[in-house]
């Protein structure tokens, strides 16, 4: 059963205001004392997988636990973020504000870096499915707090609300939860309004193509929200991924073709000019298309808000979704939540990789 997440449940402790009658050296003291015992309060709260969580009253400085938490955080709440969380792959990180390029990076596994820069509570974006153990002893080892947010992607509206509550109120997050309501609503109107193109899907990963993300593995999740056929039929073997052979893939004869990797890895030239894959329909129909990576995967890699332009780019593709406003969607997403006024001309280089 998949689990549900709550809704921000906040209680504060009760705030209490001293006067001192004394003077002199002594009420200094006391104010002391007091200020020292106000500063110290807490409030507890119920974080959006039902966890209790004893967090300070005012929240200054927030670690991002890893980069899809970082860059979930960094369009509302970029003031409070104190550095990145590390990622194993290395991004260009083009197309992002510089801001978010000067964070530092710091690896909560680490906890002697944890707290080196002390951080007032540490948030990680997660999904309903994921066992939350670790991020309890993260806690423990360090003594900070942990606070566990919704990555769902069709629910990033929901999760700054919670956060909003949690932080406070700011313009650009009334921005990103209004962008989020209304695309969440086009989506289902289209999916109900719009006729489907029936056409598979291979998602290809590394040099060869040969490693792919089956239906149901996370790499994947997008084909399986807008009920795209995912072409390969097999079992997820690890991390989200299975390997598989080129005779597998003519069998299954995939209508188009997603590279996911990085420019470094991504096997698109090879897919498009080996003689391996020229009897595939999606090589034979110039259906092959690298997903851009820049600043982050519109695929999910991490998988974290940065997949939005990818729901737009299948809308395009496999529901009659005009062009013109898919791309003018994914140029307000830019400037919202990377504060970076993307180009026509940097996003047709986004999107020249295509057979």
């Amino acid at each position: 059963m998949k689990r549900k997440f709550n809704q921000t449940q906040i209680k504060e402790n009760t705030n209490c205001v001293f006067k001192s009658p004394f003077g002199g050296f002594r009420g200094l003291v006391l104010v002391l004392f007091f200020s020292t015992f106000l500063g110290a309060q807490t409030r507890i709260i119920t974080d959006m997988v039902g966890r209790k969580v004893t967090i300070p009253v005012k929240i200054n400085r927030i670690l991002p636990h890893d980069d899809k938490t970082s860059i979930f955080l960094y369009p509302c709440f970029s003031g409070s973020i104190i550095a990145r969380g590390a990622n194993v792959e290395q991004n260009t990180m083009k197309y992002i504000g510089a801001d978010y390029q000067k964070l530092p990076v710091v690896d909560v596994n680490n906890v002697e870096e944890v707290i080196k820069v002390n951080p007032d509570v540490i948030i990680v974006g997660c999904f309903a499915n994921e066992g939350y153990n670790r991020y309890e002893k993260l806690s423990q080892k360090t003594n900070i707090p942990v606070i566990i947010v919704d990555l769902d992607i069709l629910k990033l509206d929901d999760s700054y609300k919670f956060l909003v509550n949690l932080l406070g109120e700011t313009p650009k997050a009334k921005s990103c939860i209004a962008y989020l309501a209304s695309f969440y609503k086009e989506i289902a109107q289209v999916q109900k309004t719009n006729k489907k193109r029936e056409a598979s899907v291979y998602v290809a990963v590394g040099n060869d193509g040969l490693r792919t993300a089956p239906s149901g593995s996370k790499h994947a999740q997008l084909l399986d929200l807008l009920n795209i056929s995912n072409a390969a039929q097999t079992d997820i073997q690890a991390r989200g991924y299975a390997d598989v052979s080129i005779e597998q893939i003519m069998v299954w004869k995939p209508d188009f073709i997603f590279t996911v990797d990085k420019t470094e890895n991504d096997p698109f030239t090879v897919i498009t000019s080996s003689k391996l894959w020229k009897d595939i329909p999606a090589v034979q129909n110039k259906r092959v298309i690298h997903i851009p990576e820049e600043p982050y995967s519109w695929f999910g890699n991490p998988p974290s808000v940065n997949r939005i332009p990818g729901l737009i780019l299948l809308l395009e593709l496999f529901y009659q979704y005009p062009r013109p406003k898919g791309h003018q969607q994914i140029k307000d997403f830019y400037k919202l939540f990377y504060n970076y006024p993307l180009t026509d001309a940097e996003l047709a280089k986004l999107l020249v990789n295509r057979s």
